[in-house]
């Protein structure tokens, strides 16, 4: 099984990776952030997106930076490709590393800054209710330089392999499905 740890900046993609690999491939999917989310629903904790990260830290501090990882493989049904999508510490891709070897690689998923704004207003998700372009910035940089226990920069420079989302869908999906290829060959 070939599987394929999803990392990047916010609204880059990475759900659309996803939609484009199960449509081309025999793969399932699994994400931090639902884990997270599933984690906060047992506690009663209201998602939002401060809440959560509030959270994922408290679970880092108390089980180790790779517990999110860990948390979304506990069952993964038969199929050629496991997608572990929100990789957002060092640790996640440690513990992806030491339970799939030679099988694990990863991809950072990114875009133009304006690009991926004008995409977080469109979709409008739960807790994603950012309010100007000045406070998506400044909650880019937060994820960027390791505030909220998270560090985008080093989970770029973990990644094997960098894909820009900013163009078509169909260049994006053409550039996927080539990586796929090649990494099941």
């Amino acid at each position: 099984m070939l599987v394929l740890g999803l990392s990047g900046t916010f609204a880059a993609g990475k759900g659309t990776f996803i939609e484009i690999v199960k449509s081309h491939f025999n793969a399932y999917s699994v994400s931090t952030s639902d884990a997270l989310r599933s984690e906060a629903d047992k506690l009663g904790i209201i998602r939002t997106r401060n809440s959560l990260q509030e959270l994922a830290n408290k679970l880092v501090s108390q089980k180790g930076s790779g517990i999110l990882a860990e948390l979304s493989c506990v069952s993964i049904p038969s199929c050629d490709i496991l997608i572990v999508d929100g990789l957002r510490r060092s640790g996640e891709f440690d513990f992806l590393e030491k339970k799939y070897g030679k099988n694990f690689h990863s991809v950072w998923i990114d875009a133009d800054l304006k690009v991926r704004y004008e995409r977080i207003k469109q979709r409008a998700r739960e807790g994603e209710s950012i309010l100007s372009f000045q406070e998506f910035k400044v909650s880019e940089e937060k994820e960027s330089n390791g505030l909220n226990s998270q560090n985008l920069t080093t989970c770029k420079n973990l990644c094997e392999f960098l894909l820009d989302n900013t163009s078509s869908r169909d260049f994006f999906e053409e550039k996927i499905v080539d990586l796929i290829n090649k990494l099941l060959a």
